[in-house]
């Protein structure tokens, strides 16, 4: 274990390397400071988390994050679990994506808190092999039929988070979005092909790919809504600008995904607030074909 002095007369814990890690001769200052910052605490107390964090549009505006990308990172990696993330120090970080995702690994990565009774945690019975913060599921009823298998993301007590996914993208996304490191992966690889064949491809896959934000699956936005002039006088919406016809607008990255006994739920169950903001978060136009869609 190593660490530096005389940085602001504090010093700052470095992890120790690996036995088998290569050796280097000297550590340049931007990296020294990159792994202290690495190495500390993002958590708080669930009430200063709940008063600190911000809504989707201040965590955009702070960002640049896409919406769903917000809300994946301040809602659905938490979902029905304690939020004890320190929201004040992720948001006052030079780069609060990166924080975000650290202090949600670290949330996932305590060993000192009291089993939820209203949760499901992967057991003997039914974990085929775990590493890391991924475990392979097979779980069976007394008929020997199964009822959920496949790779699903845990935390350090076993805590059933969400199914991780059957692809590389989605596994890397997943990852990317809780803050977990992928490399455990490889070990799961031949455990998951004992699911099916593809799952083990995959997550030999997803164990060498970066975990990023642009691994998400693109769906194709609503086309846009276009409404006669009197039309817009009898809603009430004669402010709005008219579109004389449907303008190309980007597809937005979405990471909605459903796992009944996961205990982050799907997005349409976190994201109640954003729809209070709905005006400000999104141009009119999409706003309202959300509104006529139905």
């Amino acid at each position: 274990m190593s660490t530096i002095t005389n940085v602001n007369t504090t010093t700052a814990y470095i992890a120790p390397v690996a036995a088998d890690a290569p050796a280097t001769t000297a550590t340049s200052f931007s990296q020294t400071m990159a792994l202290a910052q690495t190495s500390r605490s993002w958590l708080s107390t669930a009430d200063v988390s709940q008063a600190s964090r911000p809504n989707i549009k201040q965590f955009m505006d702070r960002t640049g994050a896409k919406f769903l990308d917000a809300s994946e990172l301040i809602y659905g990696v938490v979902g029905s679990n304690t939020e004890v993330r320190d929201w004040t120090a992720i948001m006052a970080s030079e780069d609060p994506i990166t924080a975000a995702r650290q202090a949600t690994g670290q949330m996932y990565g305590r060993t000192d808190i009291t089993p939820r009774t209203d949760a499901t945690y992967m057991g003997d019975t039914d974990t085929v092999a775990k590493e890391g913060n991924f475990a392979v599921r097979l779980l069976k009823d007394e008929d020997n039929q199964v009822l959920d298998q496949g790779l699903k993301l845990i935390d350090a007590q076993g805590l059933l988070l969400r199914d991780a996914g059957n692809n590389p993208k989605t596994i890397a996304r997943n990852a990317w979005l809780f803050g977990f490191d992928t490399q455990p992966l490889a070990k799961l690889a031949q455990a998951s092909a004992t699911v099916s064949e593809a799952l083990g491809k995959a997550v030999q896959q997803a164990s060498t790919m970066p975990p990023a934000a642009n691994t998400a699956v693109a769906v194709s936005q609503p086309p846009v809504l276009v409404m006669a002039p009197e039309n817009l006088s009898l809603l009430g919406l004669s402010g709005l600008a008219l579109l004389s016809s449907p303008q190309p607008v980007a597809e937005p990255l979405v990471t909605a995904q459903k796992d009944d006994q996961a205990s982050s739920p799907s997005l349409e169950q976190v994201l109640q607030e954003a729809s209070v903001k709905a005006l400000e978060q999104m141009d009119s136009a999409i706003y309202l074909s959300s509104l006529f869609s139905k």
